[in-house]
């Protein structure tokens, strides 16, 4: 049924009841919403979708967000200690997916004896090297069962694009998809992050310790959420073994920051995916949206009459997932910054 929208006149609402009875074409929808900062940006593995450059400094909710990347230095950050700062590093990055991949599956068999005895023959290199020659037009896939016969040569559209990497079934699919974004996020949401995606963050946390991170970050007597990336990282130095070594926690520091991974509080991204039926035709909206911040919204009680609009945020240009439009980018009523949308 149409929802009751508030402030509706009487004679609105026997129209709309009148619709609905004489309607021939019965449906439903369905809407979901789903963070997009507890995933990694599968796309980011090019150099032309790096990530947003990292904050100089740990930012809370409600402050500036982080600079523009400077064109052309792979993400380095504008500020007067550039020369000093970690820059992203795209080889980096394509490790981190070769990592996380093999971690994904590695933890599966641990949990999942059927799975494993189903995929104890997986070749894991051979799905990142398929990845890798899926996406990047000037790779050259060693594609070593044959088995790979078509590759698109540039970004991920969809994930769903991942079930056309051989040799990624159903089985695989549902294992890797949840934790990969087509969309360039500027990092993973430790307030929100999945079991799967904290375990290859934190390589060597046990399973203890896992389950303490949860109880404590989602306790519903004390607030136990981080206020600020350095809180999430006070909190592994304390509590996770294998990070109580200062070494170690940098060295951590420094392997996120080379494959363009920030440590996030508050969630800014999400996927909106609308699904209409009717009789056994479907229809699917998605749209990518941003919160509008704290800052943007100052500009627009502060911005005089008749001022020119604000600029596109970072990453313009159009055609997918991660990449924004000048039309699409400013923010509506709700606060929300449209990045991307697609039908089908």
């Amino acid at each position: 049924p149409i929802p009751d929208v508030p402030g509706l006149t009487v004679v609105l609402k026997d129209e709309i009841e009148k619709f609905q009875s004489e309607s021939t074409l019965p449906g439903k929808f369905t809407a979901v919403i789903e963070s997009e900062s507890d995933k990694v940006g599968i796309n980011t593995i090019l150099a032309a979708l790096a990530p947003p450059a990292p904050a100089p400094s740990p930012t809370k909710k409600g402050t500036a967000p982080p600079p523009p990347p400077d064109p052309g230095a792979g993400g380095v950050s504008r500020d007067s200690d550039k020369k000093k700062a970690l820059k992203f590093d795209v080889e980096e990055a394509r490790k981190g997916l070769k990592d996380l991949l093999f971690r994904l599956v590695e933890e599966k068999f641990k949990k999942d004896q059927d799975f494993a005895a189903e995929y104890r023959d997986v070749d894991v290199e051979e799905i990142y090297d398929n990845i890798l020659g899926w996406v990047d037009f000037g790779y050259q896939p060693k594609n070593a069962s044959g088995k790979q016969t078509f590759y698109k040569k540039a970004p991920f559209y969809s994930i769903n694009e991942l079930r056309m990497i051989n040799p990624i079934d159903d089985g695989l699919f549902d294992l890797l998809a949840p934790n990969f974004t087509t969309f360039t996020t500027p990092g993973i949401n430790v307030n929100k992050v999945a079991e799967p995606m904290l375990r290859a963050l934190l390589t060597g946390i046990t399973d203890e310790e896992v389950t303490t991170f949860y109880k404590d970050r989602d306790s519903t007597e004390v607030d136990g959420t981080f206020k600020a990336p350095e809180d999430f990282f006070k909190y592994i130095e304390k509590n996770i073994a294998v990070f109580k070594s200062s070494t170690t926690l940098d060295d951590l520091k420094t392997k996120l920051t080379k494959q363009g991974i920030q440590i996030l509080v508050d969630e800014e991204i999400f996927k909106i995916t609308v699904t209409a039926e009717v009789n056994k035709a479907t229809r699917i909206l998605e749209a990518w949206v941003m919160l509008e911040s704290a800052q943007d919204a100052a500009k627009k009680k502060t911005k005089a009459p008749g001022a020119p609009a604000d600029a596109p945020a970072p990453g313009g240009g159009t055609g997918g997932p991660g990449s924004t439009d000048a039309t699409t980018t400013q923010p509506n009523a709700a606060g929300l910054r449209l990045l991307f949308m697609r039908e089908s």
